[in-house]
């Protein structure tokens, strides 16, 4: 039967201020920018385009063409239709892509 070692670590020393500092508000607050710019490009695609929201909530990023200004979209019935999207919700969604994605 092996042996086990029975070492235990040494406790953390509870009055090293580094130890226990996140910066939780700095880490929200990029979150919450983060979470507005995808909340922005993702209502802006559904008023200028008229997905539905399973629509919307099912794009990849290869049924983007950012260029052309064209989503890829399966509907119903996995119906695969071009559907036209105006400049406003283009730019949204490459600043979603540029500054929260990549």
């Amino acid at each position: 039967m092996p042996v086990l070692p029975t070492d235990k670590p040494a406790p953390l020393p509870a009055d090293d201020p580094e130890l226990f500092s996140l910066d939780l508000r700095g880490l929200r607050a990029r979150w919450a920018a983060a979470a507005a710019i995808r909340d922005r490009a993702l209502l802006e695609l559904l008023y200028a385009s008229g997905l539905r929201i399973s629509e919307a909530l099912g794009l990849d990023r290869a049924d983007l063409s950012l260029e052309e200004g064209f989503v890829r979209v399966i509907g119903k019935g996995d119906r695969e239709r071009l559907v036209p999207v105006g400049e406003v919700a283009l730019a949204a969604l490459r600043r979603y892509i540029r500054e929260v994605r990549d």
